[in-house]
């Protein structure tokens, strides 16, 4: 971080004109390599660095935040302006607390060493076996790189300060033969550098773009599903908004009075898990300086908790859970979700696709968030997906659009959890068994 934002003087000239005050700091590097049609787009690096300033005054929250260097004075005035707008607050900033291990938990050097040179040698590599397989086909890659630290203070005496590496690859592959479009694309996004999950990426889109040269007909109807990481994680959107502490308190959540419920199936244990290695939001303090910890929000089909910030925390009664988060400089804190975990099963994946007689393999949806979650309802366009017939793949679905509901896919229509996971932004997952889906089609 620079010497140009200074946080502590920002909270000096707050106190002097505020009951309380917070500063978040926050400096990041970013590098990307982007391709694109099978040639190398740009290669560049970005910085950014600001600060954000939450006050209360007369009882009521402030908020403002600058990217400015040397914009004390501005960022105070702004935020104890809007305080006379601002909520009126039940919670009070935390104090120093705890550290949980040592920072090689979101913090890797193997990221901040990956030279540019090997990250467009990943990028080519893709492109070149994609061009050698099908010269027709355009090949796409985003290999990044990213360094973040971060620093919080505030009048209560937390000062926290943590460095967290990000490390990010997406490949993609579109082939138009004909009037038919076939569009692929895999990626993960963590804190380390994990060689094997490049490989695995690679191959798991060229497989799928080969198994996609073929389109099948599908006829509207019920059938059993294989959901893939990607699209595993668009059926936990509902469980994302119900379990939200805001919606929890504004007593929207369906979930609102049914915590210690069963309400699932037995095998759903889903946590949050904020110090997980290797987890691409892994930090040890959330973004109000709270300390984190791993919550089971479902365990054996069971609502066990929410996921709260200071401000739902202190509407329920409750503590915070550590996941006060930022989307960026420029909002306050809210709940947010850091490493979001479904415990996966037992049974390898093989052995759910060999028993399947005639059903889909859905790796990718779109538009899935459309519904109304707090319902449980997901619908979404099947962008790429796989007949299976007596456990072999036949070919590529078209046309074709899912809906289910997701309470009752992680309930009664839950047939299993595979051994093996992926991960899907923010959201490590297994694959997701289902019966009795409902698919419909263009012509159905």
């Amino acid at each position: 971080m620079t010497a140009q934002f200074r946080p502590e003087r920002v909270l000096e000239r707050a106190m002097a004109r505020c009951e309380a005050g917070e500063v978040y700091h926050r400096s990041a590097t970013r590098t990307p390599v982007e391709f694109e049609n099978s040639r190398l787009k740009q290669v560049r690096t970005a910085t950014s660095e600001g600060l954000a300033l939450r006050v209360i005054v007369g009882g009521r929250l402030g908020f403002s935040s600058t990217t400015l260097p040397g914009d004390e004075d501005g960022l105070v005035q702004r935020a104890i302006a809007s305080a006379a707008y601002g909520d009126e607050v039940a919670f009070s900033f935390p104090g120093p607390g705890g550290t949980h291990g040592t920072e090689t938990r979101f913090h890797h050097a193997p990221v901040e060493g990956l030279s540019v040179e090997r990250m467009i040698d990943i990028g080519q590599d893709f492109v070149s076996r994609v061009v050698h397989y099908e010269p027709a086909a355009l090949a796409g890659a985003g290999i990044d790189r990213e360094s973040r630290e971060v620093r919080l203070i505030n009048s209560s005496g937390m000062d926290g300060a943590y460095r967290r590496t990000s490390f990010g690859a997406a490949f993609a592959i579109d082939l138009v033969e004909g009037e038919n479009l076939l569009s692929v694309w895999e990626s993960q996004r963590t804190s380390d550098y994990p060689e094997s999950t490049i490989v695995a990426l690679k191959e798991a889109a060229i497989r799928h773009l080969q198994l996609g040269r073929v389109n099948v007909p599908l006829a509207a109807g019920a059938y059993p599903v294989i959901l893939g990481p990607h699209a595993a994680a668009d059926l936990l959107g509902p469980f994302r908004e119900s379990l939200n502490g805001e919606a929890v308190a504004r007593g929207i959540s369906p979930w609102s009075q049914r915590q210690g419920e069963l309400a699932f199936a037995k095998s759903v244990t889903m946590t949050d898990d904020p110090l997980l290695p290797g987890g691409p939001l892994s930090a040890p303090f959330d973004d109000e300086g709270c300390p984190t910890r791993a919550n089971n929000l479902v365990e054996t089909g069971v609502i066990q908790d929410f996921y709260l910030d200071l401000k739902s925390a202190a509407s329920l009664g409750r503590k915070s859970s550590g996941n006060g988060g930022r989307r960026g400089l420029e909002a306050p804190p809210s709940p947010t979700l850091s490493n979001l975990v479904l415990a996966p099963g037992h049974t390898p994946l093989a052995d759910f696709l060999r028993d399947m007689r005639r059903g889909l393999f859905v790796v990718q949806l779109m538009g899935a968030w459309a519904g109304n979650l707090l319902a449980g309802e997901v619908s979404g366009n099947i962008v790429l997906g796989f007949l299976v017939e007596d456990g072999e793949f036949r070919g590529r679905v078209k046309d074709c659009m899912l809906s289910v509901n997701a309470f009752e896919a992680l309930g009664t229509r839950l047939r299993g959890l595979s051994r093996e996971t992926g991960w899907s932004d923010n959201c490590c997952l297994p694959f997701v068994v289902l019966d009795g889906v409902s698919i419909t089609t263009r012509s159905g």
